[in-house]
């Protein structure tokens, strides 16, 4: 359950907020936005997450701390996006990188494309490094509707405690 609130002030610049708790327990993010024309957003804000973590599939979570990104569109097919995430808190040192790519080149399909990476700093564990690429790709016409969703993740730490390989498929109709 979560509440959450956007402010304009003014015609390019919005002050947000939002709060919850659920099973991961509460969670926080509060920020700045400029967005000078539509499809042109940057923002600066921090972020605040529970200690506990997502062990379904990556035994991990998001960093509490600093988030800063953008939203560039580039036409009516294509946008890019990227997010650097510097630890506070508990995540003390760790950073984290994503860099992606929406693309829409007709009414019926989509796709996407992101990296990301970082350092993830650990107290009660060894600290390891991340890379993950993964693709979507999405297709919606006359109430028939599809997507499909890959992703690889390359863990590496410097003990060998935290390595691990992992490959994620998701497809529905």
């Amino acid at each position: 359950m979560g509440v959450g609130a956007d402010v304009s002030l003014g015609t390019d610049w919005t002050v947000y907020g939002e709060a919850s708790v659920g099973s991961t327990g509460p969670q926080a993010l509060a920020g700045l936005s400029h967005e000078p024309e539509p499809g042109k957003r940057s923002y600066l804000g921090i972020r605040v997450l529970g200690e506990t973590r997502d062990d379904f599939f990556t035994d991990s979570r998001a960093v509490s701390g600093l988030v800063l990104g953008t939203e560039q569109r580039i036409n009516e097919a294509l946008s890019v996006h990227a997010e650097n995430n510097y630890g506070l808190f508990s995540d003390a040192g760790s950073t984290t990188a994503l860099y992606g790519v929406n693309f829409k080149p007709d009414a019926l399909w989509t796709g996407s494309g992101t990296y990301e990476t970082g350092r993830i700093v650990d107290d009660f564990g060894s600290d390891f490094e991340r890379h993950a690429i993964s693709l979507a790709l999405g297709y919606q016409d006359d109430g028939i509707e599809w997507s499909g969703r890959g992703e690889f993740r390359l863990e590496d730490s410097a003990d060998g405690t935290r390595d691990r390989v992992t490959a994620l498929l998701q497809s529905g109709v």
